[in-house]
């Protein structure tokens, strides 16, 4: 689903059409998108709307991740897109760790309380753990299921580390 959107312009659109509020890319998937682009993208609203731009990162999906987004961390360190305007994805220890080093925080989803105790005790009490929930105010398990397929289609291409962290959460590959 994310690697179809036009995600930056997207993101330029709501971030000029308000004046105060900071706005968040839920994640850009760096295998779909060129650090240059984000870099483009955070130097016109840096210039604008200082201080608006909240960069989400995360998406690596090659049999590297870390390596991967630490060399996209690397451009825009070199670009002058400051550690503290990022929040990564992050579900393993490893990810959460480059979250604590290189970024503002972490962005993890579909996990448990006790991951995010573990996540808070890796990322320490100076760095954002932004948690998203996803509720569906429903008691009908068919229902649920139907209406989170869309939202969650994304985990249909999860491999590696993601899928072997969300098993650890409890998940199972059919659920």
């Amino acid at each position: 689903l994310h690697d179809a959107l036009p995600i930056l312009p997207m993101l330029d659109v709501a971030v000029r059409a308000t004046d105060t509020i900071p706005v968040a890319t839920g994640i850009i998937p760096v295998s779909a998108v060129a650090a240059s682009d984000v870099i483009a993208t955070y130097t016109g609203l840096q210039r604008d709307h200082p201080g608006r731009f909240i960069v989400g990162l995360g998406g690596a999906r090659n049999a590297h991740p870390l390596a991967t987004l630490n060399g996209y961390l690397d451009e825009l360190d070199a670009a002058g897109v400051r550690a503290d305007t990022r929040i990564m994805a992050a579900l393993g220890p490893h990810m959460l760790a480059l979250a604590r080093d290189r970024a503002a925080g972490a962005y993890p989803f579909l996990v448990t309380p006790s991951y995010v105790s573990a996540a808070r005790d890796v990322l320490g009490s100076d760095r954002i753990l932004a948690v998203l929930l996803m509720v569906i105010p429903t008691t009908d398990r068919e229902l649920t299921r139907r209406a989170a397929a869309e939202p969650l289609g994304f985990l249909a291409k999860a491999q590696g580390d993601a899928v072997a962290a969300l098993v650890k959460l409890g998940y199972s590959q059919t659920q």
